[in-house]
């Protein structure tokens, strides 16, 4: 409906499609072009086995300029994806943008990290995905230079550097939670039994206890 319907329905300014089957995503995607979402400001496209191919689909859509959240958790989403995402020019206000439980690493957080065309990005989950230092380390050099507030890794690959880059980061920017629950050395970031160690309070607790 949001493709074929009359012209005089309204725009549509928030959208939900989920667990849509594989033979229906193509056709579900292609509805991302419809000029009756150029009002839209939240997306969410959790769990419907998304893959890069969709995500262009998205990502070149020339009607989402008005996006503030993206949601894109629990799909097939790898590096590729989140690049198509990354250098897109049609989603300049986005703001929030959920990757949780997807395939993505290294490569695909340093690709948000280095975007210029995501200039009001001020919340990412990247949890439970495969992200190490190398991605945590760049995230972290993105808040020291943007709007980005919150970052969740929970449940990545990250150990004492990434870890302690980012909590530079906390020290020296806006960022003011990062999530690092799960990740290898969390008894080092929360030593003498801190708890809580879902949100650090800009981390300050660890770094003085470490540095």
């Amino acid at each position: 409906w949001v493709k074929d319907g009359p012209v005089w329905w309204p725009l549509v300014r928030t959208l939900s499609v989920s667990m849509v089957s594989d033979p229906n995503l193509n056709l579900t995607f292609s509805a991302l072009h419809s000029p009756r979402l150029e009002r839209l400001t939240w997306l969410n496209l959790d769990t419907n086995k998304m893959r890069a191919e969709h995500i262009e689909i998205l990502a070149n859509s020339p009607h989402l300029g008005r996006l503030k959240e993206l949601r894109l958790s629990a799909n097939h989403l790898n590096d590729d994806a989140v690049r198509l995402l990354a250098n897109s020019r049609n989603l300049p206000a986005l703001e929030s943008l959920g990757l949780r439980r997807n395939e993505i690493g290294d490569e695909g957080a340093i690709a948000l990290a280095t975007s210029a065309h995501l200039p009001n990005l001020t919340y990412v989950d990247l949890s439970i995905n495969q992200v190490g230092n190398a991605g945590a380390i760049a995230l972290a050099k993105r808040a020291q230079a943007s709007k980005l507030q919150t970052i969740c890794l929970y449940y990545n690959q990250i150990g004492n550097p990434g870890a302690r880059a980012i909590t530079k980061a906390a020290q020296q920017s806006d960022l003011c939670s990062a999530r690092l629950t799960g990740n290898p050395h969390s008894d080092i970031l929360f030593p003498s039994g801190k708890e809580g160690g879902s949100i650090l309070d800009r981390l300050r607790h660890w770094w003085n206890d470490t540095t």
